[in-house]
């Protein structure tokens, strides 16, 4: 879990793999490196300070990167956690600019062709959505569809 999606907490792992935290306390982390941030520590296997996400990241429901943390507040700020994490337990598919989450989305998906819905909660440009729209388009080539729409929503 710390190589995969480290830096991450003990709670984070807890968390992930649905156990209580203190069944972790006796795993050794000892070949883990450590950091501490706001006051908790969190470990990983090594860090990339210069990685770099693309500008916009389109995640699908539950992707494990929606999961894997505890501490929401680290991945989504907090007064737009709601449109992510629903209270049913449902995890949004979202849209992320520049680390930020800007849009969530669903999609209708026909027996030829699928269409998009995109709910903005951010500022979307003209070639934000080209970026968007590229993703959604390799989707539906996977799929073995039809790009039928995507429907933009304020």
């Amino acid at each position: 879990y710390f190589i995969f999606y480290g830096p991450a907490t003990l709670a984070d792992a807890a968390h992930f793999f649905g156990i209580k935290q203190s069944h972790l306390a006796k795993i050794p982390l000892s070949n883990l490196q450590a950091t501490t941030y706001q006051g908790k520590d969190y470990y990983f296997d090594s860090y990339h300070e210069q990685v770099s996400l693309p500008e916009i990241v389109v995640l699908g429901k539950f992707d494990p990167l929606l999961i894997a943390y505890a501490n929401k507040d680290l991945l989504i700020d907090q007064d737009m956690q709601a449109k992510v994490w629903k209270k049913a337990g449902q995890i949004s598919a979202i849209i992320l600019k520049k680390g930020k989450l800007v849009a969530t989305w669903t999609f209708s998906n026909k027996k030829s062709d699928i269409s998009f819905t995109v709910e903005v909660q951010g500022k979307l440009l003209k070639k934000d959505k080209k970026q968007i729209e590229a993703v959604f388009k390799a989707y539906c080539r996977q799929m073995k569809k039809q790009l039928k729409s995507i429907s933009y929503l304020n």
